[in-house]
């Protein structure tokens, strides 16, 4: 079985979900208005406060509170409030995990520190979009949710062969499954119609020295990641092997800007996400 096969298999995952397109074809067209944005957006209840969880998110830094989708909709902006909505998208797709298999709170806080860490190492660099590096390093590791869902028996084996070989998760999911949850969150946002960057930068963000992506969106969500799991002991994926390790210290060196000065702002923003995350709970 291919990524593409496990994501086409399930009619719940196989396409973006139908009020997910509405809302986005509304975003899209231009004869839109701020009202008629924030009545598509409040059709949803559960999208409408996960919406603005994240514009309040450290991400946003808004200078007051944002209350109301209509504030959203006129301080956050259209193209942000865009990945806003494909965000809120993959977390609300996944709400409802058993927590036996995952703790969302704690994987939501490694996706959250890892897209402000991105945001701030894109913000710098000609040829980075920040609002792109801050949404993929929220779905980067969107597969672990799918292999979750999907394949809740691989799920714990994952884990257990990891603790008895010493290896990392992505190296245990690639001797059972044959691909690995980078590959199928790729497969996922790609269905999905994410930007084509996202999609890449998702599928790449365990690079090795022979795998390593060219492209610098790719980059950055792997520094990101990296920095991320390191900060908070991410459970989900344990320490990279020593391949993936020797690519991102390469990274590190070869990346523009001050990307140590980026990561420690990025871990800084993450800090104050605590409450946010709180929020998700595991259910």
């Amino acid at each position: 079985m291919t990524p593409q096969d496990l994501i086409s298999q399930s009619p719940r995952l196989a396409t973006l979900p139908q009020a997910f397109i509405t809302i986005l074809s509304v975003l899209d067209s231009p004869v839109s208005g701020a009202e008629e944005i924030a009545d598509a957006l409040g059709t949803d209840t559960a999208l409408a406060s996960r919406l603005l969880q994240l514009a309040n998110s450290a991400y946003y830094s808004a200078r007051r509170k944002i209350s109301s989708l209509q504030q959203a909709v006129s301080l956050v902006g259209l193209r942000k409030l865009r990945n806003l909505v494909l965000g809120a998208a993959v977390m609300e797709a996944f709400r409802d995990l058993n927590p036996a298999f995952i703790s969302l709170s704690r994987f939501w806080r490694h996706s959250l520190h890892c897209a402000s860490v991105a945001r701030e190492l894109a913000l710098p660099v000609e040829g980075l979009d920040a609002d792109s590096a801050f949404l993929a390093g929220l779905v980067h590791d969107v597969g672990v949710l799918v292999i979750c869902d999907q394949l809740p028996h691989y799920a714990r084996e994952i884990i257990l062969m990891s603790d008895a070989m010493q290896c990392s998760t992505i190296e245990a999911e690639r001797e059972l499954l044959k691909f690995d949850h980078a590959d199928l969150g790729g497969a996922l946002l790609e269905n999905w119609q994410f930007p084509a960057d996202i999609v890449t930068a998702c599928s790449h963000h365990h690079p090795t020295l022979e795998t390593q992506s060219q492209d610098l969106l790719s980059h950055c969500v792997a520094l990101a990641n990296l920095a991320a799991a390191e900060q908070w002991h991410q459970p989900v994926v344990r320490p990279e092997s020593t391949g993936e390790q020797d690519a991102l210290a390469r990274l590190l060196k070869t990346f523009p800007g001050e990307p140590l000065l980026a990561i420690q702002i990025g871990n800084a923003n993450a800090a104050n996400m605590t409450a946010w995350v709180s929020s998700t709970g595991d259910r």
